[in-house]
C-alpha cells in the first residue's frame, strides 16, 4: 500500500491459489490482482478497487474437466466497493458490493465458448457496539445483516455435442447455448450478538440465520441457530 496523504492510500494486491502439489503441477490455478483506493474520513472508511481474476480450468470456482472443456484461462474483470460508517459511538453501517464481468472465451471440447458472464454479490449490515450500559471491562457487539452471496446473474455456455452416428460413419452434431444465470437469487438474513468479558477472558456469541432460495435455486428456506462460548485459561 502507498499512503497518498493523511486520508487516502493506494492498495495493490496479488495472490495465486493452486490445487495440487505446486504451481507447476497444479490441476487448476486462480490468480487475483487488484488496485484500489481507500479513504479514511471523519466517520467513514470507503474503498474502491478494480482487478482481474484469472482461472485455469474453471469459472468462478467451478471446474471444467476434459472432454467437457479445456480452458487455458478464464479472465474476469472485477469491481469492488465497501463502506464502513460510524454514526456515533454506538451505531454504524457496513456495506459491500462486487461486480464481475467475464471475458468471452473459446475452448476445445463439448463446450465451445463461454460468453457474457456477469456476477454480483452484495451485503449491508447494521452494527451496534456496546449497546446499553456495559460494566467496565465488558464489550458487546450486535450485528443485523442482509446479503446476497456471489452468483452468476447472466451468461451463456455454448456447446457442440455429437447426437448420432450413421452406418457410414457420419457423426451428427447439435449446437446450442445454455443460460448460466441463476434461477433464483439467494438472500441471507442474519442476526448476531457477541459479548466479551476482558476481565475473565471469556466470550459469548449467539447467531441466527435465514436463507431464502439457498444455493440460488427455488428451494425451501433454510434456518440455522448457534451459540459459542470461549474461555481463555
Amino acid at each position: 500500500s502507498y499512503q497518498l496523504d493523511d486520508k487516502f492510500r493506494l492498495v495493490a494486491q496479488s495472490r495465486t491459489e493452486a490445487e495440487g502439489l505446486g504451481l507447476q503441477t497444479a490441476k487448476s490455478t486462480k490468480r487475483r490482482s487488484s488496485l484500489g483506493l481507500e479513504a479514511d474520513l471523519e466517520r467513514a472508511r470507503i474503498g474502491f478497487s478494480v482487478g482481474q481474476l484469472s482461472e485455469s480450468q474453471g469459472l468462478l470456482g467451478s471446474e471444467f474437466a476434459e472432454p467437457l472443456a479445456d480452458f487455458e484461462a478464464l479472465n474476469t474483470l472485477t469491481f469492488d466497493a465497501n463502506l464502513e460508517y460510524q454514526a456515533n459511538a454506538t451505531w454504524g453501517l457496513e456495506g459491500a458490493f462486487s461486480l464481475g464481468l467475464g471475458e468471452d472465451q473459446k475452448t476445445q471440447g463439448l463446450v465451445t465458448q463461454v460468453s457474457d458472464v456477469k456476477s454480483t454479490a452484495a451485503s449491508l449490515s447494521l452494527v451496534a457496539k456496546n449497546l446499553g450500559r456495559q460494566p467496565a471491562g465488558r464489550q458487546s457487539l450486535t450485528k443485523i445483516s442482509v446479503s446476497q452471496p456471489l452468483a452468476v446473474t447472466s451468461g451463456k455456455m455454448h456447446y457442440d455435442k455429437p447426437t448420432a452416428r450413421s452406418i457410414d460413419g457420419t457423426i451428427y452434431r447439435e449446437q446450442g447455448a445454455i443460460n448460466l444465470g441463476t434461477d433464483s437469487r439467494q438472500v441471507d438474513f442474519e442476526a448476531r450478538y457477541g459479548l466479551l468479558d476482558l476481565n475473565k477472558g471469556a466470550g459469548f456469541e449467539a447467531f441466527s440465520a435465514l436463507s431464502l432460495n439457498p444455493g440460488n435455486q427455488q428451494a425451501d428456506p433454510a434456518f440455522s441457530l448457534g451459540i459459542k462460548y470461549s474461555l481463555k485459561l
